[in-house]
């Protein structure tokens, strides 16, 4: 989905709650968008390993290496 067409059947559609004043609205707007870059950044993350790891099933050494970073990123919440 483009942008554009998120904007039409979704984002445009987003208003304050009642009683929310506007930095309270922005601060959960921005909660929600800060989350979401979140997720698809640990995701994008994740594929890639997964890529890599099949790239290199044949290399022990790679497999070791990418399995090692794969831990690492999946520490800390990343992936």
């Amino acid at each position: 989905m483009t942008y554009k067409n998120w904007w039409y059947t979704e984002g445009s559609e987003i208003r304050p709650l009642p009683n929310e004043d506007i930095e309270e609205f922005a601060k959960r707007i921005t909660e929600i968008a800060w989350s979401n870059g979140q997720y698809k950044e640990r995701e994008a993350c994740a594929k890639i390993v997964e890529l890599n790891a099949d790239a290199c099933r044949s290399d022990g050494v790679a497999q070791i290496i990418i399995k090692s970073n794969a831990e690492a990123i999946r520490g800390r919440g990343e992936a």
